[in-house]
């Protein structure tokens, strides 16, 4: 508060008390700039988990990230990859601590400055005298509502096949399954760029093969080429096979809301929330529908 004139330190200092409350209540929770990679989905699969876990719990750290978001530009790729790089530097220098402070602690120290600037701001406007009116303006502007964030959740959909691609052969009569296994075993190993270019490599041999856009869209994703997911799972969708329609209107709806097409993402999980499918509880979360 040393940028402050003293009229402002004055009429902030009765809640000196309150903001220290505020200080012990979140002094374990993750600090802003954490908590606005997780909802633009950059950080690692664990550290990324832990965080949504967070947010999904925390009136407060959710209003703190929205707050933020509504004050600046959402993250763009460099600004990721910085705090990718930081995080994974300040992971490993904590590496060999034994407590067992949150997993974020290691990554950054309490509060972010941002985050302590969006409570002063919000406590502000609170307290401050209310301006003078004016004469009323000619025409306003609606205000638009702020996009909703719905952070979907990313989980490995285990490998399956249609039965009708057991009997798929390609050209020169090799067989469907044959073609596909490296692509798939990669999948299963967690190599995803190892999956995606084996599944690319056989697409065009099997143009109605679902398995090979579906699996590709998902390799994408775990990728977070979200914009490459969209256009596999876009192609498995035309297909409209009715054994995978669920699956890649989930997967459909999670590379959506990462490519930032969250009407759409939106469309597809209210879909799946009014059907039977394994996925409609979560789609329904998602986006706050009771069934």
């Amino acid at each position: 508060m040393s940028d402050w004139d003293d009229a402002e330190r004055q009429a902030l200092a009765p809640l000196e008390r309150e903001l220290a409350n505020l200080r012990e209540i979140h002094g374990d929770d993750p600090p802003l700039d954490l908590l606005r990679a997780a909802r633009t989905g950059v950080l690692p699969d664990e550290l990324q988990q832990r965080t949504l876990a967070h947010l999904e719990t925390s009136a407060w750290s959710r209003t703190l990230a929205e707050g933020a978001d509504d004050a600046d530009a959402a993250f763009d790729r460099s600004a990721a990859d910085r705090l990718l790089s930081r995080i994974q530097q300040q992971t490993r220098d904590a590496g060999h601590r034994t407590d067992r402070r949150p997993i974020w602690a290691p990554v950054l120290v309490f509060v972010s400055v941002a985050a302590a600037l969006v409570v002063a701001v919000g406590i502000w406007r609170r307290i401050a005298p209310a301006p003078q009116e004016g004469p009323a303006p000619v025409a306003q502007r609606p205000v638009q509502p702020a996009p909703v964030v719905l952070a979907l959740e990313l989980a490995k959909p285990d490998v399956k096949v249609t039965s009708a691609a057991l009997l798929v052969r390609g050209e020169g009569g090799s067989r469907f399954v044959d073609d596909v296994a490296p692509g798939l075993n990669a999948y299963r190993a967690g190599d995803y760029a190892d999956a995606a270019r084996a599944l690319e490599a056989v697409q065009s041999a099997y143009p109605r093969s679902v398995e090979i856009p579906f699996y590709l869209g998902v390799s994408r994703l775990f990728l977070n080429d979200a914009s490459g997911a969209v256009r596999a799972l876009e192609s498995a969708r035309a297909l409209n096979d009715p054994s995978f329609a669920d699956d890649v209107a989930w997967y459909l709806a999670v590379a959506y809301e990462r490519a930032g097409s969250s009407p759409q993402s939106r469309a597809l999980l209210e879909r799946l929330c009014t059907g039977n499918s394994t996925y409609a509880a979560r789609a329904c979360a998602a986006t706050g529908t009771r069934r």
